[in-house]
């Protein structure tokens, strides 16, 4: 499935919140401690630095006994030259890193297009997806974090 599917042409905002510790348990999320070492996880991943361009990390985020760990940790830098009406993330995702949770950390922002794909992956897979972005766009500040669920709820903590 291409990521224009997913989106289908619709934006998502995100609902803004200013703390992630009530969201624990609520609309397909994980509990509070699980949630908690899934943001830290994903604003932990390495990411290549890039003059121009976008660069991701991402892994599936697997718990054990309340603890997180991730695997297939995969990094991918997209440089190459792109029309505008072409996101980054339409040359990245979707990917198949197998079930489960999954945690990003991309250097930009995913625009309101990208975030509603994000959207329909997490409620797609059934899963909760974390994406940690480094510098802000399209509405969202620098270092904000995405969080969407298997219910299709999307929240934007900066």
């Amino acid at each position: 499935m291409a990521w224009a599917d997913l989106h289908a042409g619709q934006t998502v905002y995100g609902k803004r919140i200013s703390k992630t510790d009530k969201l624990g348990g609520m609309n397909g999320l994980p509990g509070q401690l699980v949630l908690g070492q899934m943001l830290d996880k994903a604003q932990g991943l390495g990411l290549t630095a890039v003059n121009s361009g976008m660069s991701f990390t991402y892994a599936r985020a697997l718990v054990k006994d309340n603890v997180v760990g991730l695997h297939n940790k995969t990094e991918i830098t997209d440089t190459a030259n792109k029309p505008a009406a072409i996101c980054y993330e339409d040359r990245a995702f979707p990917v198949d890193p197998g079930n489960g949770d999954l945690v990003i950390r991309q250097s930009l922002a995913p625009c309101t297009r990208c975030r509603a794909a994000f959207r329909a992956w997490a409620k797609q897979r059934s899963c909760t997806i974390i994406v940690a972005a480094d510098k802000g766009y399209d509405a969202a500040a620098d270092n904000t974090v995405f969080i969407f669920s298997s219910t299709g709820a999307a929240y934007q903590w900066a």
